[in-house]
């Protein structure tokens, strides 16, 4: 079992983490509709490189850091995660978590495979939010490198919401 002072702040940071890089993926999503309706298939987002750069960027940022991949937050919570339980001699369970980290990245290859390096379906994507939104986003993708290059607040402020909870 993980030690309750090291384990909770760590499951707490993992989950404030994903939630803001799921926020910035389906944020960008939202962001973009196919003849209209939301986009539903992965081929949608075919070419979206080509025809929307800063929005790919977005997505790309979303998706790398729910990969797990660094410099974004998404590793360094994946990172902390593996590091409790490996402190915690749960070896086989960390074990685990690394190897479903390297299966999910494989699903996330291919919607990258579809943004940036298929052919834009003609008129498939139209654009349809306002100025403030995108500017929303944008600050919602720094935010996600941003802490991961220096996830040490967030990770102080996951420890001091745990030690002051009952």
């Amino acid at each position: 079992v993980l030690v309750p002072h090291v384990g909770m702040p760590i499951a707490l940071f993992y989950i404030l983490t994903y939630a803001l890089t799921t926020l910035l993926v389906f944020g960008s999503l939202l962001q973009l509709t196919t003849q209209g309706a939301p986009c539903e298939k992965i081929t949608a987002l075919s070419g979206l490189n080509q025809v929307y750069p800063g929005h790919a960027l977005l997505l790309l940022l979303g998706i790398f850091s729910l990969a797990g991949l660094p410099p974004l937050v998404g590793f360094m919570a994946k990172f902390a995660l593996i590091q409790a339980l490996v402190q915690a001699h749960h070896t086989l369970l960390a074990c685990v978590v690394v190897l479903m980290a390297c299966v999910g990245c494989f699903y996330y290859i291919k919607l990258i495979k579809h943004m940036y390096f298929d052919a834009p379906i003609d008129g498939a994507l139209i654009e349809w939010s306002s100025r403030p939104t995108q500017w929303a986003l944008r600050v919602h993708g720094v935010a996600v490198l941003a802490l991961g290059l220096m996830p040490a607040g967030l990770l102080a402020l996951s420890h001091q919401v745990m030690i002051t909870l009952p």
